[in-house]
């Protein structure tokens, strides 16, 4: 899989994917550690690649945008450290792999796994949403 690592996240995550077998790679590779949320955004989309974030914002702009792409791994978790997430996503990525890379014009469903502590839930395209503020 493609991922695309904010920079709320250690770079050591993008690290693990790689080794892992991902294309992984973290916005300060890119010269993007202080890039606008939307920016960061618009190249995941470009490039498909996943966000993982702890951002609330990402989920926020493909709502207001009524986006199908990028898909978005949050993490919501007290400790941000790569030893605790990267073993939790790596371990939940075959369950999410299919739900996260589908591309549907509209799209909803949420999945609890087996590994303690992850949930994910995947909202595409909502029938109606306010517009953005901005």
């Amino acid at each position: 899989m493609r991922f695309l690592i904010d920079n709320a996240l250690s770079p050591r995550l993008a690290d693990g994917l790689r080794d892992a077998g991902h294309d992984a790679i973290h916005v300060r590779s890119l010269g993007m550690a202080a890039a606008d949320d939307e920016v960061i955004f618009d190249r995941a989309a470009s490039e498909k690649r996943v966000i993982v974030s702890e951002d609330t914002d990402f989920g926020t702009i493909l709502a207001t945008r009524l986006a199908t792409s990028p898909s978005v791994i949050l993490f919501r978790r007290r400790t941000k450290s790569v030893e605790a997430l990267l073993p939790l996503l790596l371990a939940n990525l075959p369950a999410c792999k299919m739900t996260l890379t589908r591309v549907q014009s509209s799209f909803s469903k949420t999945c609890e796994s087996e590994s303690a502590g992850f949930r994910y839930t995947v909202n595409r395209k909502p029938a109606s949403c306010p517009p953005n503020p901005r």
